[in-house]
């Protein structure tokens, strides 16, 4: 708890009545019956121990002084704040604050405030070119156009753009999408992938791609995470996981209108140049409101508003 400070002049007025009525008995000698000296006497001590109760004893005295006694809240970053009937709260000791209510110190709480920020630093901070990023989306677009192409018409990739995306591509994984494939098993357990006429099948997710979605994957099946907070992350997860399956439809759909849509997609003397990755993009959805779906629930969980 603390005390608000106490002018100086309210000391020494007391300090001057105490004297005055301890001293007057003295002072004035007989003019000044028994009774009345006694009182008078007895009356600057109990002044006097007022005085110290009230500078020394202000949670007890704090009524008849005058006191402002207001609770203090302990940030989790370690700021400290006080309260105040007059001015609000004041800062007593600097620190970075975003939690300003008293956190309850449990085993449970701390380990939820760690992934707490460790998500935000995984998402939560970052606008919508830095999430794309994140997951490694604009190169996954731009890879999988050129595989597509290489697929359709491999004497239209050069052998330097062969090599680039199998770079891109190692240790990567495929997606097989079965409206565009047909998955089949005619010899026992093997899985044997047979492409429909003039579809693309299988979509390609690179390492970073993987790694970043086993995160996000990871933070929303968390035993310690709050309920709302998983669901937002798994809603992400979701939409990150549709707009793929989407440049996959993206490819075949503007492949069926045109083939040189595909072809000359990378050509920028062409007219069909951006034919496959500009419609994607104006069907993408964002992951911006997705990332600000999930802090929302963490600032629910912390009550900050």
């Amino acid at each position: 708890m603390t005390r608000s400070p106490r002018p100086k002049i309210a000391d020494g007025a007391i300090i001057c009545a105490t004297v005055a009525l301890m001293g007057a008995p003295t002072v004035l000698g007989d003019h000044l019956n028994y009774g009345l000296g006694l009182a008078l006497f007895w009356g600057g001590i109990a002044c006097f121990v007022l005085y110290v109760g009230w500078r020394w004893g202000g949670w007890f005295f704090g009524i008849v002084s005058g006191t402002d006694v207001h609770p203090a809240t302990i940030d989790n970053r370690g700021g400290a704040h006080v309260g105040g009937s007059n001015s609000g709260p004041q800062t007593v000791f600097n620190g970075p604050v975003h939690i300003t209510h008293a956190p309850p110190t449990t085993p449970l709480y701390e380990v939820q405030l760690q992934e707490f920020r460790d998500i935000d630093d995984f998402v939560g901070k970052k606008n919508e070119m830095p999430l794309r990023e994140t997951f490694d989306i604009p190169d996954n677009v731009k890879y999988n156009i050129l595989l597509a192409k290489q697929n359709i018409a491999p004497d239209k990739v050069s052998p330097e753009r062969t090599a680039e995306i199998n770079v891109f591509f190692k240790d990567g994984t495929g997606a097989i999408n079965t409206k565009y494939a047909k998955l089949s098993r005619p010899h026992g357990n093997a899985v044997q992938y047979e492409k429909l006429d003039g579809k693309i099948g299988v979509i390609n997710h690179s390492a970073k791609f993987n790694a970043s979605m086993f995160k996000l994957q990871m933070f929303a099946a968390s035993s310690t995470l709050p309920t709302d907070v998983k669901v937002a992350l798994a809603d992400m997860e979701k939409t990150i996981a549709s707009n793929m399956e989407l440049l996959l439809d993206v490819i075949n759909e503007r492949y069926s209108v045109n083939r040189n849509n595909l072809l000359h997609e990378d050509d920028p003397a062409s007219t069909r140049y951006g034919a496959i990755s500009s419609p994607y993009w104006e069907k993408f959805v964002h992951l911006r409101p997705k990332a600000e779906a999930i802090s929302e629930a963490i600032r629910r969980h912390l009550e900050i508003k």
